[in-house]
């Protein structure tokens, strides 16, 4: 029986199950697909961790972003930026959102 799972553990899980697909159909497969699909970051409560990002690649930093912890959605009047968004000034704006009202 599956304990029930956050939606960012659901997504996280699904994503996994790709990976192994990928590595297990062509050991000699290009690894690049990997950058294509993005890992949710989830924290130890299954909520999307406020600051989300996309691997580094080719020595570049990935760009990150800031989501709704509840829906993994970017927050639409935050940038993407590679280096480190300050999703934390969000955050009030966060608690006007009306899906955050409904876990007080």
């Amino acid at each position: 029986q599956k304990v029930l799972q956050s939606a960012c553990q659901q997504e996280l899980d699904s994503v996994l199950e790709e990976i192994s697909k990928i590595t297990s159909q062509d050991n000699r497969g290009p690894l690049e697909d990997l950058y294509v699909l993005k890992l949710p970051n989830c924290d130890k409560h299954g909520l999307y961790n406020l600051k989300q990002c996309n691997m580094s690649t080719h020595g570049q930093r990935g760009e990150c972003w800031c989501v709704n912890p509840f829906t993994g959605v970017q927050i639409p009047t935050t940038p993407k930026v590679r280096g480190d968004p300050n999703c934390n000034q969000w955050q009030e704006e966060m608690r006007e959102l009306p899906t955050a009202a409904a876990f007080h």
